[in-house]
Order: structure tokens, then C-alpha cells, then sequence
């Protein structure tokens, strides 16, 4: 996405910030980058250019809109850059935000979309990732060993082609919210698409199974760095034959991490995080066991090492999974494909680390599959997908994994082959279609909880600029809502696009 002539509208915007510290001048050099459709000077009648408490308006004439502004910072000082234009009747039509940045000598550059509120818009319609069954990871960074930031993501892998059967590649992509761009890295040690993934939290990744060239089911673990301190790229880590997960594809990944360094007696190292590894396709078709994947490190030798450990527990393959932590320790597994709350324990014992997991059967919800979840709070919205007639169903139900309990809501049906994702006071659901395969372009609903539990109110539409199913969606650091790839309805072909919806700061609470 580097060549900046697929944007529709590019204007160049340049800010001259004060360090009061040192009292020398930089400046912010940003693209403003506006959707096909959207004529800045004809839609908005102000500007108003906010940096931290400081604001500047700028009037748009027919002619254009003068962008000279001028904010003061303190050197060090951490702020960002919103813009809003209001049209000639004072109404909020369009909104963009930058990413955080830090005011420091010198010149930073990056990219800021302004895009009208409510509304998808495609930025690149010739994205050059393979868009189809990447994995996709927000990017951490660590100050001092605190963690700070999401600046980016990460796109791992994926198929290469037109239909769901081509070929995987061995592609590392970070998109870059600064300049609104691909940034090429490291490829992975073997093409993979549907890898499990696992974030270390340190800027580095494992990666485990997945299908790789001639659709076979990958057996490898990767770790895959990105941190500076590290060389970036990939290598295989070589594990016991009788500790090694079953190869899998689409195996699902919950976190009990990271912890404040557990010691566990029998090893003489410290347990820093663990993951359970969940369902996964598997090559025979047979369930594939829940695995347990830890990450010990030794202060004796400054090392730090992986260590799996099959359970007796297996799951069938397309098992959805979403955790809610009931503390330091422990966290309570939805899984409703098999109707189950999991509970997963890392404990204490005398003579070493115990790892448990107990499960209960939640007989109240109906067989579906193709199950969307997404957390809010302490609950789960959980959306159904389809019956075992292969009808579309989209029932939503509040689900208390804490008291284990569920519980169905009045709201209009949701949709199947959807995407959900919370940006404030806001759900949306993206793609996908209705009970009768018409398509759907997105559905925002306002979200409330309390002593009742969750509640949706008072769903709108959304519309989008390419129809899709299975697309996936991620909120960016600059408050914009991305929607990257998925299937065409018609064909089922990938959609090489990535879109943007910008929401109303008023109603989804968006950074100001």
C-alpha cells in the first residue's frame, strides 16, 4: 500500500510543533488521505484540528482548506492528532485520527485518513498481502519491560490466489498506522495458512500447524521474532516427539499469562506465560487433543524454553473458544460448538507447578456451528451461525463464563460468516449474510451492561464499499475500524481490499 496514487484524495498537511523544553521547532508532516466519493472541500465547511488539549480551526473555502497550523508541545511529551469536519449546518460529517506519537527533535512523518463517520471506505483496492486465512496480530511494544502500545499489526501467512484451495505463502506483513502502509518482513521458515498463533508479548510470536504447500498439515513450531534485539525471522522449534501437539490447522489459542514469574519447584525455572492450544483440523479427521504450551525461563542460564504437554482432554475440529480471566491464575474457556465452560488453572503445589482443567456442560445452548464471540467485560456476546441443516440462524446470547450461565437476547438476529468487533460504546458485525444469503454490510449496536447482564439497543446499518463473508476485522491505534479480506459472495473469491470505518466519536466514545 505504499504507492500513495491509489488513494483517491491526497493532501499534504504540515504542523509546526514548539518544544517549550528546548524551545526549538519540528515539524509533522502528514498525508491527509480521503475515500473515493468524499470531496473535501465541497462535504466540509470547518475543520477542527485537535493536538492533546490544544485546538485550531480551519475554515474550507471552494477553494480549498488552508492547513497551517501550529501546537506546542513539551519535549517527551505523548499526544496525538484528531480532525473533524462539520459541514455548513454544524453537523459532524467526517472524522480521522493519528496514531499516538512523541514529540522529540527532528521531523516525523505519517498518514492520517479522514473518512465520513459511519461509513466503510476502501483505501487499496489492490492490497498486496494474500488476504484469505492470514493470521492477524495486533503488534505490542514494551517500555522498560511495561507494556505500552499497539503500534500495528501483524499479518502472518495466508493463501495466494483466487479460490479457498491455493497456495499458502511464507509472507510477514506489519501494517504500518503511521503511513498507512505494508511494511515487508522476514518470511516465515515454511509457507503457512491457519496457523495457531501465540504472542509472547515481547514482540515475538510461536506459531504452531497450519496447512502448507500441497495442503498439508504443518507438525512445526515456529518462533517468529520482530524485536530489535533479536534478528527478525523465523526458526523451528525442535520438540519431543512424545510431548508434540498433534499437527493441526485452525487450532484456536487462549492465553492464562503472562504471569509475574511463577516458580515451578520441578524445573528450577520460572513459568512466564501459558497458552492452551484448542481443536484444530486434523489430518484423519480424529479430534485433536487440548495442548498445553509453556514458556519457562531460567536465570541460570538466561535462556528461555518451550515446553508442550498433551492433555487427555480432545476436542472436535471448528471449536470456537473465548476466555474471560477469573484471576492471576485461572481463566473460564466459552467453547460453544460442544456446549462446555473450561476452567483452566495454573496452581501452586509443593512439589512443583499443577496445571488443571475441569470441565461443564452448558446443555442450554442449541447445536450450531460457525459460533462468532467477542468479549465484553466480564461476558461474552456469542452469535450463532448455522444448524445442522445448514441454515443460517444468527442467535445472540449473553454468556456469564464466571457464573457459567447463558442467557438468549431479544435482539434482531445476527448474521453467519461475520466478523464482530467492540470500538467504544459500540459491537459491530461485519459481512456475512442473513437468514435468507442476502448479503449484509455491517450492523453497529449501542452496548449497555449491567445487574441484567448485557443489552444491545437500537441496531444501525452501516454500509460497506465490497460486500464480503468471513472477512476480518481489527480496530487500529488510530480508532479507525479495519476490514481486510475475505470472500466475494459471488464466486467466492478473495476481496483484495482493505477498508476503513470511521464511527462517530458521539456515539462509539473514540479517542478525541
Amino acid at each position: 500500500m505504499s504507492n500513495p496514487n491509489r488513494f483517491s484524495l491526497i493532501s499534504f498537511l504540515s504542523s509546526l510543533f514548539l518544544l517549550s523544553s528546548c524551545q526549538e521547532t519540528y515539524q509533522l508532516r502528514f498525508e491527509l488521505v480521503t475515500p473515493a466519493g468524499f470531496d473535501l472541500q465541497q462535504d466540509v465547511a470547518r475543520l477542527v484540528i485537535s493536538a492533546g488539549e490544544q485546538t485550531r480551526v480551519v475554515t474550507c473555502t471552494s477553494a480549498d482548506c488552508p492547513f497551517d497550523v501550529k501546537f506546542s508541545f513539551a519535549e517527551g511529551e505523548t499526544s496525538r492528532v484528531s480532525v473533524h469536519g462539520y459541514d455548513a449546518d454544524s453537523q459532524l460529517v467526517a472524522a480521522g485520527y493519528s496514531p499516538s506519537f512523541v514529540a522529540v527533535d527532528g521531523g516525523l512523518d505519517l498518514a492520517l485518513f479522514l473518512g465520513p463517520i459511519d461509513r466503510g471506505s476502501t483505501i487499496d483496492a489492490l492490497f498486496e498481502v494474500a488476504p484469505l486465512d492470514a493470521a492477524l496480530v495486533p503488534l505490542l511494544t514494551s517500555d522498560d519491560g511495561a507494556l505500552t502500545s499497539n503500534v500495528g499489526t501483524l499479518i502472518f501467512g495466508g493463501r495466494q490466489g483466487e479460490t479457498g484451495d491455493a497456495t499458502p505463502v511464507d509472507e510477514v506483513w506489519f501494517y504500518d498506522p503511521y503511513l498507512l502502509s505494508l511494511v515487508s518482513l522476514a518470511p516465515l521458515t515454511i509457507p503457512l495458512a491457519e496457523p495457531a498463533i501465540m504472542d509472547l508479548r515481547d514482540g515475538n510470536f510461536l506459531l504452531y500447524g497450519g496447512r502448507t504447500t500441497g495442503g498439508a498439515i504443518s507438525g512445526a513450531m515456529l518462533f517468529y521474532a520482530t524485536s530489535s534485539v533479536q534478528a527478525a525471522g523465523s526458526h523451528v522449534i525442535s520438540l519431543p516427539a512424545e510431548t508434540a501437539p498433534v499437527p493441526t490447522a485452525g487450532a484456536r489459542t487462549v492465553e492464562l499469562g503472562p504471569f509475574d514469574g511463577l516458580f515451578d519447584q520441578s524445573t528450577g525455572e520460572y513459568l512466564l506465560d501459558a497458552f492452551l492450544m484448542l481443536s484444530g483440523e486434523t489430518g484423519d479427521g480424529s479430534e485433536a487433543p487440548i495442548t498445553w504450551v509453556l514458556v519457562y525461563y531460567s536465570l541460570a542460564s538466561a535462556t528461555t524454553t518451550i515446553v508442550t504437554r498433551p492433555t487427555g482432554m480432545t476436542l472436535p475440529q471448528g471449536v470456537h473458544a473465548q476466555a474471560v480471566r477469573l484471576d492471576d491464575t485461572i481463566v473460564r474457556v466459552f467453547l460453544p460448538e460442544v456446549r462446555q465452560f473450561l476452567t483452566a488453572a495454573v496452581d501452586v503445589g509443593t512439589e512443583g507447578l499443577e496445571f488443571r482443567l475441569d470441565p461443564l456442560d452448558a446443555p442450554g445452548l442449541p447445536l450450531r456451528s460457525g459460533w462468532r464471540l467477542l468479549p465484553l467485560g466480564d461476558r461474552v456476546l456469542a452469535v450463532a451461525g448455522r444448524d445442522d441443516q445448514g441454515r443460517c440462524t444468527g442467535e445472540i446470547y449473553d454468556v456469564d463464563p464466571v457464573g457459567q450461565t447463558l442467557r438468549a437476547l431479544d435482539s434482531r438476529n445476527g448474521h453467519c460468516e461475520s466478523a464482530l468487533v467492540h470500538m467504544g460504546a459500540l459491537v459491530l458485525e461485519v459481512g456475512g449474510v442473513d437468514a435468507e444469503e442476502g448479503l449484509h454490510g455491517a450492523t453497529a449496536w449501542p452496548w449497555t451492561l449491567g445487574d441484567g447482564g448485557l443489552s444491545l439497543q437500537g441496531p444501525a446499518s452501516i454500509p460497506l464499499a465490497r460486500e464480503r463473508v468471513r472477512p476480518q476485522v481489527f480496530v487500529m491505534p488510530t480508532g479507525a475500524v479495519a476490514v481486510y479480506g475475505g470472500l466475494a459472495q459471488a464466486g467466492g473469491s478473495p476481496e483484495p481490499s482493505l477498508e476503513l470505518i470511521i464511527l462517530d466519536p458521539r456515539k462509539s466514545q473514540e479517542p478525541k
